[in-house]
């Protein structure tokens, strides 16, 4: 574990290969490695998403099908979708064949959120409008802030990250996943990588705090 958190913490000029790259999470999370320098590619089934034009938009190379020849050579880091199994899908199978670190999505998110001041906004209903509402207030106050939404957001040029940097650093606020899902968070941990977390929980006795 403490490889994969050397690796997020220095992750400019690393090479990372993404199965399922199409998806609306692995697809923003793609964009948040490209801004902090690293190299992406990645992989994904051939059906046409709204997230293929983000993709070219950002110039990230992709292949339609799943082949082991996918996977590049000088890969540091195989980031996938849950909806693949690495005992079934070549390119994960590949990368397992090769020893290349990999990690679930989720898992990746809670390592890359190591490196810098982290949020979560959490709940069961409007976690992602909040989000994308925090983003844009975010955005209005050109804080130096990256926010990453579960769905696209027009304020965000129709993606689902909202990118910002500054002297005070990246700070990441991620859409948790519904507590029925794998790699929950619970108690403000990421339960793959145990990455310290802050969950915003407003309760009606917090609006009449502030």
């Amino acid at each position: 574990m403490a490889d994969i958190k050397e690796l997020f913490k220095n992750i400019k000029g690393k090479k990372f290969f993404l199965v399922g790259i199409k998806g609306t999470g692995l697809s923003a999370f793609a964009e948040l490695l490209l801004s902090a320098g690293a190299g992406v590619s990645g992989s994904d089934t051939a059906e046409k998403f709204y997230t293929d034009q983000v993709l070219a938009s950002l110039g990230i190379p992709y292949k339609e099908g799943f082949s082991a020849d996918n996977v590049p050579a000088d890969t540091d880091c195989v980031i996938y979708s849950s909806a693949y199994n690495p005992e079934t899908n070549p390119d994960l199978a590949e990368a397992r064949r090769r020893g290349l670190p990999m990690l679930e999505y989720t898992a990746a998110l809670g390592a890359f959120s190591c490196a810098y001041d982290a949020g979560g906004i959490a709940g069961v209903h409007g976690k992602t409008t909040t989000t994308a509402i925090t983003g844009t207030l975010l955005k209005a106050l050109d804080a130096p802030a990256s926010v990453l939404a579960g769905s696209a957001v027009s304020n965000f040029g129709g993606g689902c990250p909202g990118i910002g940097t500054g002297r005070l650093g990246r700070i990441q606020l991620r859409r948790p996943f519904h507590p029925g899902e794998r790699r929950t968070l619970l108690c403000g941990r990421d339960l793959r990588v145990q990455a310290p977390l802050h969950v915003l929980l407003p309760t009606p006795d917090d609006n009449y705090k502030h």
